[in-house]
């Protein structure tokens, strides 16, 4: 399946080779098609083809030159070569290293705006409001720079659509971004009944529930490894909460009891929302698409535009009764929204720079970096069953992405 700078949010997918950094914005730019993955988290994305490659082609070609190039300057110029490349080497280890740390802080920095409260002192509408706000901010300058980076590319295209066009293939992307508004907020929610390590293992078990939609909604061939891998972490799931199943058996009540059903509420709705994207991209935005910049963009917007509703909704009757705006807003509650908001454009610029096995990786490294923050800095006690249960539900995701079925194309 094939498309244009598909967007965000899936899970079953093939390689490919990904792009050089300085091709981000090229590529975003032009619109180049792309081929749609799924990654091991259920969020559908692309990977650009090398376009890079043509480039390196035109000046790939030795010209006969009447003063041939100094010694000193092909040693000058080779150092340069390397310094370059080493560069972009640890530009693109930096990206992984930072996008990874944020990818497991953000449940730790929810957590961490209660401010040792029970709850939220806060009004969330408020926080959602201005948390995608940022987003749209940063999608904005981001479509900018791609527009000025190749602003001839985009005024000659033969392709160009019209905005009636483009407001139509965005629509596609308003029943996603519905889900994903109402996520965040559930999220808000299971950060006061559960604790961030609870979170963070339990969410993995959206592949059960995308591989389950995948295979019996898209038609996707789910391979027998697969399904073994995804029993593995089921199996590991309920092993980490195992005091939690002992207490649902017994028929007493739990204290985490409502954080783990709003988890299983939260993955469902995610594991929609992959759903529904993949098959929009496939079955209705297969031959025109929007430009990654313009998906983004369009994106962001519907997300606030419901993230306002929401506040409507919530919070607007206190502001009108003279609660001020930003009221209980603590270091934890500004932290945390400039973290959600910069980790939206680290990970799409993640998954332009990056395939989706490594994709998987950094969302293994993820679930490491906050099970360690919340245990020593949290002080919440992991015993050796959970640590053996965390580790099996992280390698039934690597088992599970080993196991994809890659199609390969019949020799004509």
């Amino acid at each position: 399946m094939t498309d244009k700078n598909a967007y965000v949010p899936v899970d079953i997918s093939a390689d490919t080779k990904p792009p050089g950094v300085k091709s981000v914005f090229r590529a975003a730019a032009i619109g180049v098609p792309d081929a749609l993955h799924n990654d091991a988290h259920g969020h559908l994305h692309t990977t650009d083809q090398d376009h890079d490659a043509a480039y390196a082609y035109l000046g790939s070609h030795e010209h006969k030159d009447e003063h041939p190039e100094s010694t000193c300057a092909k040693i000058s110029n080779a150092f340069k070569k390397t310094y370059s490349t080493l560069g972009s080497k640890i530009g693109l280890l930096l990206l992984f290293v930072i996008t990874m740390t944020a990818n497991g802080c953000m449940p730790l920095a929810v957590t961490w705006s209660k401010g040792g409260e029970p709850f939220y002192p806060f009004m969330i509408g408020v926080w959602l409001v201005s948390m995608k706000g940022l987003v749209v901010c940063f999608s904005g300058i981001a479509f900018l720079l791609a527009r000025r980076a190749e602003g001839h590319v985009y005024d000659k295209s033969e392709n160009q659509m019209s905005m009636g066009e483009k407001f139509k293939l965005g629509l596609w992307l308003l029943p996603p971004a519905l889900l994903y508004t109402i996520s965040d907020v559930i999220a808000f929610l299971i950060m006061a009944h559960a604790d961030a390590a609870t979170y963070a293992v339990l969410r993995q078990c959206k592949i059960l529930v995308v591989a389950v939609l995948c295979r019996f909604i898209l038609q996707r061939v789910v391979s027998t490894m697969q399904w073994l891998a995804i029993l593995q972490l089921l199996s590991s799931a309920l092993l980490f909460k195992a005091d939690l199943v002992q207490a649902i058996l017994s028929g007493d009540t739990h204290t985490e009891m409502l954080g783990v059903e709003l988890i299983i509420l939260k993955v469902c709705i995610d594991s929609i929302a992959v759903v529904w994207s993949d098959w929009a991209f496939s079955q209705k935005m297969s031959k025109h698409s929007l430009t990654f910049p313009e998906q983004q963009l369009s994106f962001a917007t519907w997300t606030f535009i419901f993230s306002v509703v929401y506040f409507a909704l919530t919070g607007m009757s206190e502001v009108m009764g003279g609660r001020p705006l930003y009221d209980g807003f603590n270091d934890g509650a500004w932290g945390s929204m400039v973290l959600f908001s910069c980790y939206g454009m680290l990970v799409s610029l993640f998954l332009r720079c990056f395939d989706s096995l490594l994709k998987l990786f950094m969302a293994l490294g993820a679930v490491c970096v906050t099970l360690c923050f919340d245990h020593y800095i949290f002080g919440v006690q992991i015993d050796i069953i959970q640590k053996f249960a965390a580790f099996f539900v992280l390698m039934s995701m690597l088992w599970y992405k080993l196991g994809t079925v890659v199609k390969k194309k019949k020799k004509q």
